[in-house]
């Protein structure tokens, strides 16, 4: 099985980054160094194709501890890598070789085991990422935005120089997971979004953790109104099946949630 990665480049230095199993990265690139928005779930070398785009120095930022994220951070030892410590927990215990292996195989069957020894193997220590935290990267910054639902620890971060907002797994075109066990309840997830609505920061696009990307700013508005209305009437959604669990799906146009209806008040 090939390993390959692509990349689009939306200019001003912003590259997103697909990875063989899926997931979306993002390369930031400023005049003095380049932050690397996530490492996806760690098959094949992203750090030889980062080099294909950049020689800047590197920093890593994970969007949260997911394995589909932050999983190739092993790749990066000799990088700063910022998580948020609330989501160290998933980190150590998700992120490992035989965890990622596991959700994999999920999507591509047996096929796994012959590309077995592409896994990165290691997790790094990560630094404290904080919400409000801000990189400069040389000509353009990256301030972390902590939006806690889908994990306890997941951070957006605002590009001042393009106004785009890296989002991670809280917004995105597809369903926002809320039902897994360590999910934040439903009310925190729109205090999130709420938040974002209230820091009035101008939002050309947003740029999610799993395509279709990018995803447009109304998307915040939507996953509220999709939120309010599982609230008003839990009942409502629709049973499904996931490689991670089930629960229930709610849509309204277009902004979609898996939820469990047994974790929605904080």
């Amino acid at each position: 099985m090939d390993i390959n990665f692509l990349h689009l480049d939306f200019g001003d230095g912003v590259y997103a980054i697909s990875a063989p199993s899926g997931e979306q990265m993002y390369l930031v690139c400023g005049t003095h160094r380049a932050a690397l928005i996530d490492t996806g779930m760690g098959i094949g070398s992203l750090r030889a194709y980062v080099r294909t785009l950049t020689n800047l120095p590197l920093i890593v930022i994970n969007t949260h501890g997911h394995p589909d994220h932050a999983g190739g951070n092993g790749e990066f030892e000799d990088c700063p890598i910022y998580l948020s410590p609330l989501d160290l927990p998933l980190y150590t215990t998700m992120c490992t070789p035989e965890f990622r292996k596991n959700d994999v195989r999920f999507m591509w069957g047996d096929e796994v085991d012959k590309i077995a020894d592409l896994f990165i193997t290691n997790s790094p220590e990560t630094k404290l990422l904080m919400d409000d935290d801000v990189f400069d990267l040389g000509g353009r910054t990256l301030r972390a935005i902590a939006v806690p639902g889908h994990t306890p620890g997941c951070l957006c971060l605002y590009d001042d120089l393009t106004q785009c907002l890296f989002a991670g797994d809280v917004l995105t075109n597809g369903d926002t997971w809320l039902f897994l066990d360590h999910c934040l309840p439903l009310t925190t997830y729109v205090r999130s979004m709420l938040r974002l609505l209230d820091l009035r920061l101008p939002i050309a696009r947003i740029f999610p953790g799993h395509l279709p990307t990018p995803v447009a700013p109304d998307m915040i508005l939507k996953k509220i109104a999709c939120a309010k209305a599982i609230l008003a009437d839990p009942s409502r959604g629709i049973p499904v099946k996931t490689f991670a669990g089930s629960g229930l799906r709610y849509e309204v146009n277009g902004g979609s949630i898996i939820y469990n209806p047994d974790h929605l008040e904080a």
